[in-house]
């Protein structure tokens, strides 16, 4: 009568230690996003996948997701965490698969967060937790902004704009060479490159069609550019540029871009060049909200690198005297001066009146 429960109470003793031993090794966790670029509230599907290569059974399985900040998994209010519960048989692999939802604008590393599994041998005197690594980042987009209601476009600046692009080829404007075709004028003939080629070839130059903007975005919001910023006027920046490029873009407008935002594999960069507009969406999804240079810096750095044709857009919640003076020059120089305010915090341009407040 006593070998009974003697035998049931080594069993329940031993199997904690034996379930243990055995499964704690033969257990891992799999975790993949299966995308890598989202807009705001977009759905982001996260596959889950737990394998117990064991004989033994987990009776239960706990699992554990934390995500990073600007990720949640309800799109309606943010909430971090996810907590799932099952059970796994011997051999045998599970696959779940939820959904999260990118709630702000920017760079999110999956592995500022975690994952984890909990499991117990059934009986909860043994306590197993096996974490892992979401080794992949996620860009989220800024939000393209609805001007339809505006005074913005099209039809005011953009107006003004489209009056200031030449009727005729600038021929002070050289752009390339092409083989002659019927028409071409006989006064456009490249000699030389004729010659080399043995073929007939023609100079060509930029046309009415042709016209640049510079879109320049500050990331500084404080007289000491390095002390800190102000992420939801930088969000509303970064979707009023990406906006307005998609927007030039449509109109035949070439653009290039300066910032002083942190961009983490070049952080030290202002000048950006040439890109087109999905291009530059993609990037302010990947910047950050700080500046790596004043906003005096980065006006030079587009005074340097501005050519005469240029137009300059400026997206900024704050000016230094010393910057509004190098736009200035700028202005006094023949381009075209333009400032787009941040959401909430607006420059004083009353001493500037070359430089057109556009919203």
């Amino acid at each position: 009568m006593l070998l009974l429960p003697i035998v049931l109470f080594a069993l329940i003793w031993l199997w904690p230690v034996v379930w243990f031993r055995l499964v704690r090794e033969k257990l891992r966790v799999e975790v993949v996003v299966t995308r890598n670029v989202v807009a705001t509230h977009e759905a982001i599907p996260v596959q889950i996948q737990i394998h117990n290569a064991s004989w033994l059974p987990c009776p239960k399985v706990t699992l554990f997701l934390k995500l990073p900040d600007g990720l949640s998994v309800e799109n309606d209010f943010d909430q971090s965490r996810f907590e799932y519960q099952t059970f796994l048989l011997g051999k045998q692999s599970l696959a779940l698969e939820t959904v999260v939802y990118g709630k702000t604008r920017g760079l999110i590393n999956f592995a500022n967060g975690s994952i984890s599994i909990g499991l117990n041998e059934g009986f909860g005197l043994r306590n197993l937790y096996i974490g892992t690594e979401i080794n992949q980042e996620l860009v989220v987009l800024p939000d393209l902004i609805d001007l339809s209601n505006q005074r913005l476009l099209p039809k005011d600046w953009l107006g003004k704009i489209e009056q200031r692009r030449w009727i005729l080829p600038d021929e002070t404007m050289f752009s390339g060479i092409r083989e002659y075709a019927a028409g071409d004028e006989f006064r456009h003939v490249a000699w030389k490159a004729s010659a080399k080629t043995g073929t007939w070839q023609t100079k060509t130059f930029f046309g009415s069609s042709d016209w640049e903007v510079v879109l320049v975005v500050n990331a500084q919001f404080f007289d000491q550019y390095w002390s800190g910023t102000l992420t939801d006027e930088f969000d509303y920046l970064s979707s009023m540029v990406s906006t307005i490029a998609y927007q030039l873009q449509k109109r035949g407008a070439k653009i290039r871009l300066a910032t002083n935002a942190m961009l983490s594999k070049h952080p030290q960069t202002i000048w950006h060049g040439e890109m087109r507009a999905n291009h530059l969406h993609h990037l302010f999804g990947r910047i950050y909200p700080y500046a790596n240079q004043s906003f005096e810096k980065l006006t030079e750095v587009v005074k340097s690198h501005v050519n005469h044709r240029e137009m300059v857009m400026v997206f900024s919640s704050f000016a230094s005297t010393s910057g509004l003076q190098n736009l200035m020059q700028l202005a006094k120089s023949g381009h075209a001066l333009y400032w787009i305010d941040g959401l909430q915090h607006h420059a004083n341009l009353a001493a500037y009146p070359e430089i057109q407040r556009i919203l």
